[in-house]
């Protein structure tokens, strides 16, 4: 297996921007809340070069390191110009058969969640704060309703209905937005890894 990483834009305070790498041009145009598919990168310390579009000065050099044969979510975000790069490592383990995996990234600058996966209980991951990711768990194949609540509190901040996970796949749902604004919490639900 050779080293991936893909891109997530999560800064809502820039349009656009490329990523390059070794003053190339990796991943182009991304713009907030897309994302990219896997690219090869030799494992090891990078530094990955953010920079405006179609433009050759950076507005960020995010040195990290990239663990060899792995795959890697690398998220760009940021609050009041203070933008950074973070990586969360998609897990490669034994798959389970009619099983899924599920994990959560809490991308909310102001507030730490709970998120809670209904299956007949309930299970809780608790107090996630801005740019933790949780560890994976083990589900069943179904039909799922989740919700984000807001730590130490009853609020909801953001419920997701009828979330699909199928078989043999490994899922991270990223939440983003602010809980002072009503209309800005949303999420993206990724597949991790080769199965995708």
């Amino acid at each position: 297996m050779s080293t991936k990483i893909r891109f997530l834009h999560s800064c809502s305070k820039l349009d656009k921007f490329d990523i390059y790498l070794k003053d190339c041009i990796l991943c182009p145009d991304l713009s907030y809340l897309g994302y990219s598919h896997y690219y090869d990168v030799e494992h090891g310390k990078i530094v990955f070069k953010i920079c405006p579009p179609k433009k050759h000065y950076s507005i960020l050099d995010a040195y990290t390191y990239v663990a060899e044969n792995s795959y890697q979510t690398a998220v760009v975000t940021g609050l009041n110009g203070d933008l950074s790069l973070f990586v969360v490592p998609d897990a490669y383990i034994p798959l389970t058969f009619n099983k899924a995996f599920i994990r959560f990234v809490n991308l909310a600058p102001d507030k730490t969640l709970d998120f809670i996966v209904y299956d007949g209980t309930s299970v809780t991951f608790r107090n996630v704060s801005y740019k933790q990711a949780t560890d994976y768990h083990t589900l069943y194949a179904d039909t799922y309703d989740i919700a984000a609540r807001i730590s130490g509190t009853n609020n909801i901040f953001l419920t997701l209905k009828n979330v699909q996970l199928l078989e043999n796949r490994f899922y991270t749902i990223y939440i983003f937005g602010f809980a002072r604004d009503a209309n800005s919490p949303g999420y993206l639900i990724f597949t991790d890894g080769a199965n995708q």
